[in-house]
């Protein structure tokens, strides 16, 4: 970590409007969006069900992306689950776009032009409007 902690716990919310907003106009004939969750209290569990359309569930792999530090340190001092640590916080993932396989890599590129990161964490499939983590 090349901050404080106390630097990093007060550091603002990153705002996703622009760069969401240019693949949206970029793409104004295909739906290429299908679903758009901000991870914020409740983390993944609590948002991402929002946006499932009934059937389906979200299948996310925790290895996909490095988890920022101060979350490491939360959990190791606090002594807290995984399980919980992906309840409470975004650990790192401030929002969730779902697309077509078809479209994964459109998007990527239009994010990475607008000088934001993507990555691919998990898939959609079939459930009950739940998140599995693993």
């Amino acid at each position: 970590m090349n901050t404080t902690l106390g630097e990093e716990l007060i550091r603002p919310t990153k705002i996703y409007v622009k760069p969401i907003l240019k693949i949206l106009n970029k793409h104004t004939t295909k739906n290429i969006i299908k679903g758009m969750a901000h991870i914020t209290g409740g983390g993944f569990p609590d948002n991402i069900p929002r946006i499932l359309p009934e059937g389906c569930a979200a299948t996310l792999g925790k290895k996909r992306w490095d988890v920022p530090e101060i979350f490491k340190i939360i959990q190791d001092v606090g002594e807290i689950t995984d399980q919980e640590m992906f309840h409470v916080f975004n650990m790192g993932i401030g929002m969730v776009l779902i697309v077509s396989k078809s479209d994964v890599d459109t998007v990527l590129n239009d994010l990475r032009r607008a000088k934001e990161s993507g990555i691919v964490i998990g898939e959609v499939t079939s459930g009950d409007r739940i998140v599995r983590i693993y």
